[in-house]
């Protein structure tokens, strides 16, 4: 196991923008290792004057065996805003390549193995309605690049999308919530 990556893990946290920051959950609601995906929620409050809470339903592929790290010019500076992904380059550099499925990038990138669990995270709806898609003030047309850190059990990311205008680049912290639970017990 993962630490807190598991189902019903409730993180929480804020993203930040550039005009400010507000606060945001995220409801891990199924993740299996061996497939590298995991599914969930977020709850994203007063992102937007009209709704006091927005909620998405997400996906997400681990970065590892199955998904790889090489994708667009946008996946590579994205990955690259992480220290920690950068130094297991590095290290994949330094590796002799015995041959070509062996390349000098991080296409066989081992989770087990590191302190590091990368993931890309895809709104694909809001909630309740699957089949809304958008939302005045509000995108889902972005993704979340994130790094879980294992010893810390917390997330740290960058939502980005582009839209007609411009690129939008936000900030994402996330520490784990451990909810309490109310019990009663009887004494006779």
């Amino acid at each position: 196991m993962y630490m807190g990556l598991e189902r019903g893990a409730i993180y929480s946290g804020e993203q930040l923008t550039n005009s400010g920051s507000f606060k945001i959950e995220m409801k891990i609601d199924s993740v299996d290792f061996d497939q590298e995906i995991m599914y969930g929620t977020f709850q994203i409050h007063n992102l937007t004057d009209k709704y006091e809470l927005l909620s998405s339903f997400f996906e997400s592929v681990m970065m590892g065996n199955k998904y790889e790290f090489a994708g667009d010019e946008t996946d590579t500076v994205h990955w690259g805003m992480f220290p920690e992904w950068r130094n297991e380059l590095k290290k994949q550099r330094e590796r002799p390549i015995h041959n070509n499925k062996n390349k000098h990038d991080l296409a066989s990138y081992k989770i087990k193995e590191s302190d590091f669990i990368y993931l890309k995270i895809k709104e694909l709806f809001l909630l309740p309605d699957p089949n809304l898609k958008s939302i005045p003030g509000a995108s889902i047309d972005g993704y979340y690049y994130c790094c879980y850190y294992k010893k810390l059990d917390c997330f740290a990311g960058h939502y980005y999308f582009k839209n007609a205008t411009n690129q939008v680049s936000q900030q994402i912290l996330l520490e784990r919530v451990f909810k309490k639970t109310s019990q009663e017990a009887t004494f006779s």
